[in-house]
């Protein structure tokens, strides 16, 4: 290359796909330490319990270095429990704090015309049949009007048509994909302010984050816990599960 010409520089990353990798950080981040304080938790508590077997074995009235030592690692195990409970609780506070800072406002007069109707609609996009009927069988459990399409360019058209309150979307299908979905769908003003949250296989840094950059609220990776599914779906549609 000539010394005159210069390499194309790289377009800087708008705010908002900064702060879209930025919180998703955060909530991976809070969501691997909430799993390790419950961790945790069960475990002093399970050694809580050995402890008090242990001191029921020796008797009400026996005393020794034994006994001493096994009322003085009960305390220390109590303290560290109720620890554990304020963290686990201030954690929980914090993810909820995120979640209604993204999450849309809607009218109220919106909100209970929709529950009025039966709840909210969804639109599953997955061309696995076994994966769409469960998720299916999950969301009706809850009372959701679930609508499966195995097929992304079907899919498009249903939501351009159906107007879904939320999507939950594969990557890899046949065709059209769930990233080129997401592109046709957030450049139709029909569309653009429907949720999706994808749930995909691909489990790699880069595609998580090309998932979010293209509007994705969330993103999930199969195999997916179904309790962690439908409550990231309640909070997304502000509905108690």
């Amino acid at each position: 290359m000539p010394a005159s010409e210069t390499a194309p520089k790289k377009p800087a990353e708008s705010l908002t796909t900064r702060y879209r990798k930025l919180l998703w950080g955060i909530r991976q981040d809070q969501a691997k330490l909430l799993r390790l304080v419950e961790i945790t938790s069960s475990r002093v508590q399970n050694a809580l319990q050995l402890s008090k077997e242990k001191a029921q074995g020796l008797g009400k009235h026996t005393e020794g270095p034994t006994a001493t030592r096994l009322k003085k690692e009960a305390r220390c195990l109590r303290r560290e429990l109720k620890v554990l409970q304020q963290l686990t609780k201030d954690l929980e506070a914090c993810h909820h704090t995120w979640l209604t800072l993204q999450k849309p406002k809607v009218a109220p007069s919106e909100a209970a015309q929709k529950q009025a109707k039966g709840g909210s609609t969804i639109l599953v996009i997955d061309d696995d049949r076994i994966t769409s009927k469960s998720i299916e069988h999950f969301l009706r459990q809850k009372h959701y009007t679930v609508m499966a399409i195995r097929d992304a360019e079907e899919g498009l058209e249903k939501a351009f048509s159906l107007k879904p309150d939320l999507i939950l979307l594969d990557i890899m299908m046949p065709g059209m994909n769930g990233y080129q979905f997401l592109d046709h769908m957030k450049q139709d003003e029909r569309t653009e302010k429907i949720p999706v949250i994808i749930l995909s296989s691909l489990s790699r840094e880069s595609d998580i984050l090309e998932g979010l950059e293209k509007g994705a609220v969330d993103y999930i990776v199969k195999p997916y816990s179904p309790q962690v599914l439908m409550s990231k779906v309640a909070k997304i549609l502000s509905i108690e599960t």
